[in-house]
């Protein structure tokens, strides 16, 4: 039985899933210091906004905030109200 010759090139997809493990990877540990500058950027302008929407929205005396980013929706939480402010 004869194999085509291209049959052992990497599929596309995988090609994709190492770039992609690859990026973020990086992005959030050796390049994480520029995840404001690519947030601002990606929301056009609006990332503070954005965070500041869900301000009306918690509740309670003891928040976890799970996936926080560089924390900016804790920091608000901490400055309005009198509690427990945990992320993860």
């Amino acid at each position: 039985m004869d194999i085509p010759a291209d049959a052992s090139r990497t599929p596309p997809h995988s090609i994709l899933r190492c770039f992609l493990k690859f990026f973020f990877h990086h992005f959030y540990h050796g390049f994480a210091w520029t995840y404001d500058i690519v947030a601002t950027t990606v929301s056009i302008g609006r990332w503070n906004h954005w965070v500041a929407s869900a301000l009306p929205y918690v509740r309670g005396k003891r928040i976890l905030e799970i996936g926080q980013g560089p924390g900016h929706l804790q920091l608000l939480l901490r400055q309005r109200m009198s509690g427990l402010v945990v992320g993860l």
